[in-house]
């Protein structure tokens, strides 16, 4: 954790290597009226895969309850990178940002990177949510690599 502009910042990143081509990949990370079917961390999600687009969230943690939130796409390269910010109220007070990369190591293999960058006041705070929230991150990669590789 290091010393962000307002706050903290704490970064969560998992890498998970995908027997599937990037394309097989992004199909199913942005096709957003499946993710009830196969993802255990992000349950559902309305809204489009385009820079700009506002999204409205659900939110599994494990031994947790739903949450709701809205958020932002900054940031959509098609079949590369998809990434969406969340705040609580002020982004000074917390923000999160999703990044999704993928990286086509061969035509048949992708790496899939899922990263939470979290700053804020608030993130010295939210300890007690940080390993949950990796179980999460973990779940959800399993979770696509397993839905791309049966495909």
């Amino acid at each position: 954790m290091g010393v962000a502009m307002f706050g903290e910042r704490f970064t969560l990143s998992v890498e998970t290597e995908i027997a599937a081509p990037a394309a097989a990949v992004w199909e199913i990370l942005t096709d957003f009226d499946a993710f009830p079917q196969w993802n255990p961390y992000l349950v559902e999600i309305r809204g489009a895969a385009g820079t700009g687009a506002k999204l409205d969230l659900v939110l599994s943690l494990p031994g947790g309850r739903e949450r709701r939130r809205e958020a932002l796409v900054h940031r959509c390269v098609e079949g590369q990178q998809l990434c969406w910010r969340r705040k609580f109220l002020f982004s000074f007070i917390f923000q999160a940002e999703h990044q999704f990369r993928l990286l086509p190591l061969d035509p048949r293999c992708t790496r899939f990177t899922h990263t939470v960058v979290s700053t804020g006041w608030a993130v010295p705070y939210q300890t007690h949510l940080r390993a949950k929230t990796q179980a999460a991150i973990m779940g959800m990669n399993r979770a696509l690599k397993a839905r791309a590789e049966q495909c």
